[in-house]
């Protein structure tokens, strides 16, 4: 094994270069190492497709362990040619699309980039954790360090933001620091004046970037930034629905009307049909339960796993579905369902309670994890929601696609995109486009109007005109047919990415165990 390999000694190397040990292999190795050689690892993590999970992992590692001195992720380009499918569309073909045979298939599919150099997000998770410029923030006062070993730092210019929820509250620049390699120093931010919103989360944005244009960036080229968090929001219990929901029974269902609002549920069937405001629809349906991806190239293994499940086809059997008003005339409705194995060997208990008033409708879904489905991809629900609603905005981790183990780079703010954007066209389609550390999102139109997702915690969400099932099915990207409609999923827990086509897979901190897992949101018109 790779332990038993970096233990050995080899006389006729000036380095230890095993190939995609994991990190805390590593680190054992540089804990007990006498060998007064350095550790390089010539390639230690994969970046096919959704990739480069757990790179922080040995980051750590290599800034702590001197012996340890980095690695080289495989690689840099996706290998794919471009061709036009037979309705005229630009796609990139891989091995096995040209008559070859035999072939690697997606295998020379592994780039940082793609084929015409657009970076993934993995390239960002690689850049954050090597940039040239360490910090840290304590009492006002702000440390950098310069972690290159060659340049000082006086060819890059440091800025500082003081933000809350997308709104700069104040900013400066750093003095010119001309420090030299591995040198740091210590300066005052002047932050105490700065009036804090109560109860909002507050965050310090400490940026440095190129002052000149150079041969490789143009002037003004971010190559360092950290987060601090100067104040956490305060934990608030989310309100619940005020105001009377009328209610009517009709051949639609069961319409529940607060003012311009319409939810119409089948309490027979336990389905939320649709939800409209002054005759515009803007929820087709949902909650869906929902616990499968389209599987990504890492998760070859588990992915047939997940098909043996059946997670992509399981089989729903309906126990309750119950409506009721309570005292102050709002609507209750309660659901509990099983979520079948096609073998009917283990099922899937999911719990819905749902308060309908005036103000909003409040989810709270529980779900019940048998030790059957261990190291699921996803626990959560899936919402439909109706075209026209292009404007994604969301409080969370961003603004780039991110995932448990791969979320070093991103940061917390107020972001907003088009739909279209939130996604990552990787050559071979997958599922993709991922946000953690959600407490917000809503989907509007132009002029605003739309459906807010609220007092989520802090929840993972993607929005896309793809469903998982339309991504599993296309082995190219002009196979993607996109839809009006747009899939919203908001999950308890999403697996990770990991990087096993080649290296390890997800760590067992970023799989998700059997057990109850919770979610909750408001859901609001906006107008």
């Amino acid at each position: 094994g790779i332990v038993s390999l970096l233990e050995r000694e080899d006389p006729l190397t000036d380095i230890v270069a095993p190939m995609y040990a994991a990190a805390e292999d590593i680190v054992r190795w540089a804990k007990k190492t006498r060998a007064g050689k350095p550790l390089i690892l010539c390639e230690y993590s994969h970046a096919m497709g959704n990739s480069n999970g757990g790179l922080d992992e040995y980051w750590a590692a290599f800034r702590k362990y001197p012996a340890l001195q980095g690695g080289f992720v495989w690689d840099w380009k996706d290998q794919g040619l471009l061709v036009q499918s037979e309705d005229g569309q630009d796609y990139w073909a891989y091995g096995g699309d040209f008559g070859d045979d035999p072939n690697d298939a997606t295998f020379c599919l592994n780039g940082l980039v793609g084929p015409d150099g657009t970076p993934h997000p993995g390239l960002r998770e690689v850049a954050f954790l090597a940039q040239p410029v360490g910090m840290s923030f304590a009492g006002k006062r702000l440390t950098v360090e310069n972690r290159q070993a060659f340049a000082d730092l006086g060819a890059l210019q440091g800025t500082w933001q003081v933000r809350s929820r997308g709104v700069v509250l104040a900013r400066g620049k750093l003095p010119r620091l001309k420090l030299e390699p591995g040198a740091s120093r210590t300066l005052p931010l002047p932050i105490g004046k700065v009036q804090l919103p109560r109860g909002e989360r507050v965050d310090l944005l400490v940026s440095f970037a190129t002052r000149r244009e150079t041969s490789w960036a143009a002037a003004g080229h971010v190559v360092a930034e950290q987060q601090f968090v100067l104040a956490r929001e305060r934990r608030r219990k989310p309100a619940q629905p005020q105001g009377e929901a009328m209610t009517i029974l009709s051949g639609r269902g069961l319409q529940i009307r607060s003012e311009s609002v319409l939810a119409i549920v089948d309490e027979r069937e336990g389905e939320l049909l649709c939800i409209e405001d002054r005759g515009r629809t803007l929820v087709l349906g949902g909650p869906a339960p929902s616990f499968w991806r389209a599987p990504i190239d890492n998760e070859g293994g588990p992915a047939a796993r997940w098909r043996m499940l059946g997670l992509d086809d399981l089989r729903r059997e309906l126990h309750a579905s119950t409506t009721a008003r309570d005292a102050s005339g709002r609507v209750e409705w309660r659901l509990e369902e099983s979520w079948w194995a096609p073998d009917e060997s283990a099922s899937i208990t999911h719990r819905m309670d749902a308060l309908f008033g005036a103000s909003g409708f409040r989810f709270q879904h529980s779900f019940e994890l048998p030790a059957e489905f261990d190291d699921l991809p996803r626990v959560g629900v899936r919402w439909t929601l109706a075209p026209g609603l292009e404007r994604f905005r969301w409080f969370g981790c961003g603004p780039h696609e991110n995932y448990r183990d791969r979320c070093a780079s991103a940061r917390v703010d107020l972001f907003e995109s088009a739909v279209d954007d939130l996604g990552v066209p990787y050559v071979h389609p997958q599922s993709n486009g991922n946000r953690t550390g959600t407490a917000f999102c809503s989907l509007e139109d132009a002029g605003g109007r739309g459906v807010a997702f609220e007092e989520m915690g802090a929840v993972e969400v993607s929005a896309s005109h793809y469903d998982e099932d339309d991504l599993d099915r296309a082995r190219h990207t002009a196979e993607l047919e996109r839809r009006d409609e747009v899939f919203l999923h908001l999950d308890a827990a999403c697996r990770g990415v990991g990087t096993g086509a080649c290296g390890p897979d997800t760590a067992p901190a970023f799989r998700l165990q059997p057990g109850n897992f919770q979610l909750g949101y408001t859901v609001r018109i906006l107008r």
